[in-house]
């Protein structure tokens, strides 16, 4: 890892003003609690839900399997799936269930879920014995989109490591969402088990990592206001993120809070957390990641990488083309480009004109792929890669003091710093030596990128003992 400090520091003209701005800075501060604004559409969810869950007729049934077939069973989505449902996250409720017709036919969406620039949306897969595959519950959030709260919860929440509303927002839902399917079981004995799946891209990648925190550490309190921890571990989730910021410091930081840390004398953290990139760029250098995090290869992405220039457009364009959630859609479904549906293309000309103009400036917003080169995709296990630390400014304080203005030029400090542009030319063009990564084998993708519960693991124990007590004796 290579740690790099930027500094910014916050201009105060009198002690007098510093007073009023930290008070200001006090009385704003976010706190970890139920976001009581939360909007979720369809209202009757729940039932839908249930429906799914708990079908009238079901056509899926574990019940008279033998252990062996049962465990034959996919219980994850594939990559390319998720990355799919990662990008029908952006878009509206209507607008997802064209979507899924067009792309992911098997897919249903139960909910959307909304707050300002908070967005997140819950799909369900039903299980298949001819294609071997459990039921699955699949929680995607939507990454940025420059709408109100995006800029802030981009730089005080990734940046900053500090609560935002979005935090909130995504720790509500998945709790929300948990309580229901933990009542809908409880009540349904014979349901058959279902596999929770959370995803998302950049900023949605990032509060997914957190939401699979709270699944597993975190219940509303008694007064069902605010956030507390769980005496017993509950939902252990599978979380797959593309191309998300680090994670480590911001789950820290909230186990760390006093009405999480009281109820509890752990201090680690198990989640199952993998984290799918490209090239280092300037999103996922920022602050070390929580779990696995695994680069994606193959000869058309290494011939599409263009050589970077010590300019400010020269490295955003390289994170455009490779951060883009339509480049790992590309990469992990060839042959799939995703068509939109015709509605969610009308709501989009100025979207349209933005992405044309931006192209014009600084380049193409998705790599592109030379087609007579081999497609086929090599994963990597990464055991370095670069990091970058902001400090020195605080977003909120800022913000008191309506200097928006000052909190996007702070945020673009990275940019304005020659020094920062050329480490980042220097991690790409240099990835033998900034880049460690290992070669995955056959099978570990699925199963050694998993940080298995305690319960978990002594359940596989057993079963390896019967593997080896049939096989031997």
């Amino acid at each position: 890892m290579t740690p790099t400090n930027f500094h910014s520091a916050v201009e105060l003209v009198n002690p007098a003003q510093q007073i009023t701005c930290i008070l200001q800075f006090i009385e704003m501060e976010v706190k970890f609690e139920r976001d009581e604004n939360l909007a979720i559409y369809p209202p009757n969810w729940d039932t839908i839900l249930d429906q799914f869950l708990h079908p009238p007729d079901p056509t899926f049934s574990t019940k008279d399997l033998e252990l062996s077939k049962k465990l034959q069973l996919e219980p994850y989505p594939s990559i390319g799936e998720l990355s799919i449902l990662a990008k029908i996250a952006y878009s509206s409720y209507e607008d997802a269930k064209e979507e899924l017709k067009l792309n992911l036919s098997e897919y249903e969406i139960i909910c959307h879920a909304e707050n300002e620039s908070f967005h997140a949306s819950i799909f369900f897969r039903e299980g298949s014995l001819s294609e071997l595959r459990h039921r699955q519950l699949m929680i995607a959030f939507r990454g940025t989109e420059f709408e109100k709260g995006d800029v802030e919860a981009d730089l005080q929440g990734i940046v900053n490591n500090q609560k935002t509303p979005q935090i909130n927002s995504a720790c509500t839902f998945a709790l929300n969402f948990r309580e229901i399917v933990e009542k809908i079981v409880t009540l349904s004995i014979d349901t058959d088990p279902v596999h929770l799946i959370l995803t998302g891209h950049s900023l949605g990648g990032w509060l997914a990592q957190i939401a699979t925190f709270a699944l597993k550490y975190v219940e509303f309190s008694h007064c069902a206001t605010q956030f507390k921890r769980v005496k017993d571990d509950r939902c252990h989730a599978h979380c797959v993120v593309f191309d998300s910021p680090g994670a480590q410091l911001i789950l820290n930081y909230i186990n760390s809070l006093p009405e999480i840390r009281k109820n509890h004398d752990l201090h680690t953290i198990s989640l199952d957390i993998c984290n799918y990139v490209i090239y280092p760029n300037l999103v996922n250098v920022i602050n070390p990641p929580f779990g696995d995090m695994v680069q994606i290869s193959s000869e058309q992405i290494c011939a599409s990488l263009k050589p970077l220039k010590s300019l400010a457009f020269s490295t955003i364009g390289h994170t455009r083309r490779f951060h883009s959630i339509d480049v790992f859609i590309q990469i992990l479904n060839p042959g799939n480009q995703f068509p939109r549906s015709v509605t969610s293309l009308l709501k989009q000309p100025v979207h349209i004109v933005k992405n044309w103009l931006s192209a014009l400036l600084i380049g193409d917003s998705v790599a592109k792929f030379d087609r007579s080169l081999n497609s086929d995709v090599s994963y990597l296990r990464v055991v370095n890669w670069p990091m970058v630390v902001f400090s020195g400014w605080n977003t909120k304080l800022d913000k008191a003091l309506g200097r928006r203005r000052k909190i996007l030029i702070k945020g673009l400090s990275s940019l304005r710093d020659s020094n920062a542009r050329r480490e980042l030319i220097e991690w790409v063009s240099s990835a033998e030596k900034y880049c460690k990564t290992v070669p995955l084998q056959n099978g570990q993708l699925s199963l050694s990128m998993t940080r298995f519960s305690e319960i978990e693991k002594r359940i596989i124990e057993q079963f390896e003992r019967i593997r080896l007590w049939k096989e031997y004796i």
